[in-house]
């Protein structure tokens, strides 16, 4: 009976170790979940603040695109000859340039990826749900990249037309450290924007550029659609 009290007093104890360390892995996991459950929402705050920020600065290139496009299509539709009553439109040479602008600039969109690839990269334990913004976000940016390059053909034509567009508009004079700024004779702008429409050369490079543009402006409103959805998504999950 001695053997059998010692051999059962043994095995309590051998129990209590056995549940203290079992206790003791617990709390570790618990506190490393909870920590990674903390990290894991720093992340999607991060996100959501930077996708936000992209969203607003998207939406604004798109309004420029669009009133950009609108200038040169009038400007396309519009003869030689026409072009001084066009011009009558305050809306198209004030401030100075716009219309200069809106034939040559690309208006390219360039935001902020920090966020996006810390998430995207993220190494460490997820939800199914974050795996799923992961698969998002990885699509977003991978579409941006898409949008970027279609932005450098976008680059090359718009050069094409600033040196055609030069000849006629603008007297260049080019500053160190930046692209050529721009001095307008304002007292016969009419008169170079007409003489500018009536070179052919100049006229096929603009009609050339403004169907890349569309299709720059296509792309971007698709990542609009991407960013408004990522957007949605994180909200619900941190409210």
């Amino acid at each position: 009976m001695g053997r059998d009290l010692a051999w059962k007093r043994r095995a309590g104890e051998m129990a209590v170790v056995v549940t203290s360390i079992l206790l003791a892995f617990g709390i570790d996991a618990a506190w490393e979940a909870r920590g990674e459950r903390a990290d894991e929402r720093a992340a999607l705050e991060a996100l959501l603040q930077e996708m936000t920020s992209n969203r607003d600065a998207l939406e604004r290139i798109i309004s420029v695109h669009d009133s950009a496009s609108a200038r040169v299509g009038a400007w396309l539709r519009t003869s030689p000859e026409g072009i001084a009553e066009l011009l009558d439109d305050d809306a198209l040479v004030r401030p100075p340039l716009r219309l200069h602008n809106a034939l040559w600039a690309p208006y390219t969109y360039d935001p902020n990826v920090g966020a996006v690839r810390a998430f995207v990269n993220r190494e460490g334990s997820s939800s199914e749900l974050t795996e799923g913004l992961r698969r998002s976000t990885g699509e977003w940016d991978a579409k941006l990249a898409d949008t970027r390059e279609l932005g450098g053909v976008l680059w090359e034509s718009s050069r094409d037309v600033l040196a055609l567009l030069s000849y006629h508009v603008v007297d260049l004079a080019p500053a160190e450290g930046q692209g050529p700024s721009v001095r307008v004779i304002e007292r016969d702008y009419a008169t170079r924007m007409a003489r500018a429409r009536a070179d052919e050369k100049l006229v096929a490079a603009t009609i050339a550029k403004s169907s890349l543009q569309r299709i720059y402006a296509s792309d971007l409103g698709r990542l609009l659609d991407m960013t408004n959805a990522l957007i949605a998504t994180l909200e619900r999950e941190l409210a």
